[in-house]
């Protein structure tokens, strides 16, 4: 999912498909002159990433706001393993997801979209704009085995950094599993973001947990109040916060907000344990789209 919002007039995006491929869309769309402007002085795939992506998406949202910043907010939303068959406006059956729905009869829907559907090839192509083939990063790099390996993203620039450059506060959230942070502490302000709090999957020789009992890493430390919480909740309020923060600032901001669910393990939500249900892939869902 992604949202781009006007720093004066929200308008929201949400992309959503296939194993973290993008499908959903509803936007307001800044001027040609304006990409070109957010664009000026990225690498040439930089360019091409975000060129064709406002051109494909940006350019059947209609005219622009007259209110529109040459510097639009954006907030992208990557699902974790949300399927379009889990998608009402896809013709899915199963699940109700009336906030994703409506957002697709706002916007544009993709009909066809290309992912690896694994977690560390699909985010390094995220972050770079490369296919698979070409940054060879092929399966899941083993953070919660407490590996020493990590994405090069000083070899493989990143959207982040490029947009960092343009004066954006940046952050991001959700599951980071491109480096073992215990290892490599820096590693995600070194890929780009100012800001973060994510998921440290290992911690003290262990994996650890991301929804009930989360272990989040936020700027370099441990939260430490947020063990009796619900980590996606934690990390909607994180997200809520640092728009807030860059506002106040005077800021652009661009945030990617790595939604932990409907990822397995099934567990249950607050709303089943308000209820006293057990939990079901359903039940993520439906929470996932109240968030």
């Amino acid at each position: 999912m992604i949202s781009i919002l006007d720093p004066v007039t929200p308008c929201l995006v949400c992309v959503s498909g296939p194993r973290y491929n993008l499908s959903v869309v509803s936007i307001g769309s800044p001027k040609q002159a304006e990409l070109m402007h957010l664009t000026e002085g990225m690498s040439s795939r930089m360019k091409l990433l975000v060129r064709t992506f406002a051109a494909l998406v940006l350019g059947f949202a209609g005219p622009a706001s007259p209110s529109y910043s040459t510097q639009p907010n954006i907030l992208f939303i990557l699902a974790d393993d949300l399927g379009y068959e889990a998608l009402g406006c896809y013709g899915g059956q199963d699940f109700k997801t009336p906030s994703l729905n409506r957002m697709a009869s706002e916007g544009v829907l993709f009909r066809r979209a290309y992912a690896s559907p694994v977690c560390t090839p699909t985010r390094v192509s995220l972050h770079t704009g490369k296919y698979v083939s070409n940054h060879g990063h092929l399966g899941v790099l083993p953070v919660h085995k407490g590996t020493n390996r990590k994405v090069d993203f000083e070899s493989m620039p990143t959207f982040a950094q490029s947009i960092r450059q343009k004066g954006y506060a940046t952050s991001v959230t959700g599951k980071w599993q491109l480096a073992t942070l215990e290892i490599w502490p820096e590693h995600i302000r070194e890929s780009g973001f100012d800001s973060w709090c994510v998921w440290q999957i290992w911690r003290e020789g262990k994996k650890t947990l991301r929804h009930w009992t989360p272990t989040f890493n936020q700027d370099g430390k441990i939260r430490e109040d947020v063990a009796d919480r619900f980590g996606p909740d934690v990390l909607v309020e994180y997200v809520v916060g640092q728009i807030k923060h860059a506002r106040r600032k005077g800021k652009p901001f661009f945030i990617l907000h790595n939604e932990l669910l409907p990822h397995d393990p099934i567990i249950e939500t607050p709303m089943d344990r308000q209820l006293g249900r057990s939990a079901k892939l359903d039940h993520m869902i439906q929470y996932m789209d109240g968030l």
